[in-house]
This record gives C-alpha cells, structure tokens and sequence, in this order.
C-alpha cells in the first residue's frame, strides 16, 4: 500500500490517531520556534537548572557557592523535586550543561503529558473527549510557560495523571507511587491531592475494612516516593531544625520580606476581576455546575473525577490566594477544568438547545462548535496576546562574561539565571529569595585576595544593603559597556 493510501486508511479507520500528532506537531512546532528565548529564562527555573548542574558535576542536588563548594542545603533550595532535577542532571552529565539542553528536555515532558492524556483519557471517557481536552491544553499559553521552563508543574501533572488513572482502576499500590511522585515534583501545586484522593477512595462503595487496606496501600507507596529524596539529603532531613524551618515555608514563604497571608489574600481578591485567566476559568466552573446541575446522572458518571475536583479545586486557589499572585499554582486546576467542561459539554449544549427550538442543529455539531470557538479564542491569544515573555539576556550576560573575564571568578549577587550557566570552580554566589534569605557566600566582604575579577548583579531588584552597595562601588567599577537586564562589575 502506497504511503497517500496508508493516510486515506488512517484517516478513516483511525482519525482520532491522526489528530494526536496533528496536536504534537503543533505544540512542538511552536515550542521550537522559540526554545531559547521563550519563556525568558528566569530565577525559579535557574535555581532548578543549578540542581541539576550540581547532579551532573557533585552527583547531588545543590547550589555552588564559592568555587567548587556546595551549600550542603540543597533540599531546601526551590521547590522542583528529585524527579526533574535528577534527570536533567542525567541529560546534562551526557550533553552537556545549556538552556537548550534544559529546554529540550521539558519539552519531552510535555510531549509525554500529551500522549498520556490522550491514551487515558480515550480509554476512560472517548476518542473525542480524548482531543477535545488535548486542543485546549495545547493552544492553552501557560502550557507552554510552565512546562517549557525547568519547574516541576508538568512533570507533576504526568504522574498524576497515571496516579488517577490507575485510582479508577483500583489498584492503589500503583496509584500511591505515582500521586508521590507528583507530589514531590512540585508540593505546592499537588500537595492537596492527597486529601482529594483520600476523600475519594472514602466515599468509595466498599467496605469500611476494604477502604482502610485500600488507604494503606495508597499510603505507604506514597511515601514511598519519598524515600529517594530522604536518602540524597539524609543528613538535612536528620535535623528538626530542618522541618521546623520547611514547615514555616509551606505556612507562609513570604514572610521574611513582610508579606502576610491575610494581606495576600486580599490583594488576589481584590485584582481577581482584572485577571482574565481567573475570570475565564470560573465561567468554565459556573459551565460545570449548571450542567451537574441540569442533569444529575452527571455526578454518578464522574463520580471520582468530581469528587477530587471538589476538594482539590477550593484547596488549589486557596494556595493561589496566599502566594504573590502567582497563576503557575492553578495549573493542575486549569487542566481539570478543562477536562470536566469537555465531559459536560453536550448535556450544556442539549440544554442550551431546548431554549432555542427554532434552531434544528444536532447536538454534536453543537457541542463541537462551541469547543472549537474556544480553541480558536486560546489560539488566537496564545500568538497575539500572551505573557509568554522573550528574552536572553541571561545567556547574554554569561557570553559577555565568557568573553571579557575569561579568567578568573565571578560573583553572582542574586541572579541564578546568570550564575547556573557559569562553571562552578568559577564563582561565589549570594542569593536572597523567598523562603532563602541571605543566602550563600556575599563576594562583597570577600577578603581583598580573593576578590572575583567582576561581579553579576540583578538590575532589577537590588538586595544589597546601603553598607553593601558602598562596599561594592569602592571595590568595583560599573561596567558600562554591557546594558542588558543583568549589572556587571568589574574589579578596581
């Protein structure tokens, strides 16, 4: 059979087959043509990049912070688990350390969220479900800004979609192992469906002895998925200090530069309606309960699904509303309702059509046209109108470097970005985020012998003192032939 006529037979045999690379070969086409550049590679995503350089070069995730030394604190260092930083530590021990490198990597990510949604997703609900869900993930820009940079929100959002999977399947030990992984990819985005999945298996049909093996089993595999990130950092976790510390993080990371939870809370509030991304998401949530509401066989159907999206949702925006305003939490949110509003669809379009009897359309067609206005509607925003920032004034920044001081070290004063791409027998870094203040090794008091031959600062947010900023001028010199994002120093 000739290859047109193999297409004509995939085509009519199997179009939803058709369809899934029709939607990979659009998420990597545009992933690709802008891989270096965008999303601008930026702190969260450089402190992860450094964790992963340090499995590489030390065979433990860490921050460098004088030449050659580790802070020998790396499990409190950001917020993207073992699972991510491991294995781009893998990719970088064979191909060497770059954004590229990194990029490419979380694209293979993604592609494998995308695969598995529509495998699971085809098994459990329909082919069309299956596609409908996968266009709306795919022309959805904050896909493409969370899983192309290296967090762990994506990654996440891949095991616990198995976790799910293999949930409504009923076998648990699986399920268990899998929801840990997603937790420890990225806690503050999953850590809540571990109530979610524990209020599910409860209201479950079994026995009250059945559901309590049944939780042990979910349980211990999940723990189990701890057990890696224990053993690599044994002699933190050891220490009560260290989940003293951990646990005032999780209650509020924003703490030590003045920002209260209830403050929060209030400005997130308060900026809701000027949000577009929360004002589309909760028509999509007032589209699910008014078609849970219109048909009542609905729940029954979906019964787990919804009873995780019920706990999980209130519990995920809660934890939106404490951050600074950061919509990278709601990912795993966005992803559920997009699925939800695909399963409810035609029982909405159905109800919407008996209002408008004079319009003789099918409800598929319907239901179809409507999906597709959306799709086109997050198209048209995710080449036009996204946030999806360029840039590569980091990678800049390190070719200047490279060019101008190629020998010697460098001191990198809060710019992760800057210093993960720079060799680690080549700097002192000095950071102060939250959660992480004070940070590392400060270059400016270094004694005068071990001065770097320059100095890498953020110039945007300065966090040196009035006595720092005095101390560096005296020591240092702008460097006023390099303009970009980053300030450079350079040694008197």
């Amino acid at each position: 059979m000739s290859a047109p006529a193999k297409i004509r037979d995939l085509i009519r045999t199997r179009p939803e087959v058709l369809a899934l690379f029709g939607v990979l070969l659009f998420m990597n086409v545009y992933a690709f043509s802008g891989l270096k550049e965008r999303p601008e590679y930026w702190y969260d995503e450089g402190l992860n990049v450094e964790l992963s350089r340090s499995v590489a070069e030390f065979g433990i995730p860490d921050i460098v912070i004088a030449p050659d030394t580790l802070s020998e604190s790396g499990a409190r260092i950001g917020s993207t688990g073992y699972p991510i930083t491991v294995l781009l530590g893998g990719v970088f021990k064979i191909f060497g350390v770059g954004v590229v490198q990194a990029r490419l990597c979380m694209l293979l990510w993604m592609n494998a969220l995308v695969i598995s949604l529509f495998f699971a997703i085809r098994k459990r609900w329909g082919s069309q479900e299956a596609i409908g869900t996968l266009l709306l993930c795919t022309t959805f820009a904050p896909f493409y800004g969370n899983g192309l940079t290296v967090m762990g929100e994506i990654p996440g959002l891949f095991f616990l979609l198995w976790s799910f999977y293999f949930f409504e399947q009923k076998t648990y030990w699986k399920s268990g192992l899998l929801l840990g992984l997603s937790v420890v990819s990225k806690p503050s985005v999953y850590l809540f469906f571990i109530p979610a999945f524990t209020v599910a298996l409860l209201f479950g049909k079994e026995t009250g002895r059945e559901k309590l093996k049944n939780l042990c089993k979910l349980g211990v595999t999940s723990i189990a998925a701890l057990v890696p990130w224990v053993l690599i950092y044994r002699d933190s976790v050891s220490r009560v200090s260290f989940w003293e510390g951990l646990f005032s993080h999780f209650k509020n990371p924003y703490g030590d530069f003045g920002f209260s939870v209830w403050g929060n809370i209030q400005n997130n509030l308060g900026g809701f309606f000027h949000s577009s991304t929360l004002i589309y998401f909760s028509l999509l949530t007032l589209a699910v309960l008014c078609a849970l509401a219109a048909e009542r066989s609905l729940a029954r159907e979906h019964r787990t699904l919804l009873v995780v999206a019920l706990v999980y949702l209130p519990l995920s925006f809660f934890q939106y509303l404490k951050s600074l305003g950061y919509l990278r939490y709601l990912i795993a949110t966005e992803f559920l309702l997009f699925l939800l509003f695909v399963l409810v669809l035609p029982t909405l379009t159905r109800f919407a059509l008996n209002y408008v009897p004079f319009l003789s359309v099918r409800v598929s067609r319907a239901a179809g046209a409507v999906l597709t206005v959306l799709i086109l509607f997050q198209a048209v925003h995710l080449f036009w109108f996204s946030d999806l920032y360029s840039g590569r004034s980091a990678e800049m920044t390190v070719a200047y470097i490279q060019l101008v001081y190629p020998e010697g070290v460098i001191g990198i004063i809060n710019a992760p970005q800057v210093g993960s791409l720079i060799s680690p027998h080549r700097k002192y870094q000095y950071l102060s985020t939250f959660g992480l203040t004070k940070f590392g090794v400060n270059p400016v008091f270094l004694a005068p012998e071990k001065m770097p031959v320059a100095i890498v600062t953020d110039g945007k947010n300065n966090i040196l003192s009035l006595e720092e900023q005095e101390l560096l001028l005296m020591r240092y010199a702008p460097d006023v032939t390099f303009t970009e994002d980053f300030l450079v120093y350079k040694k008197k």
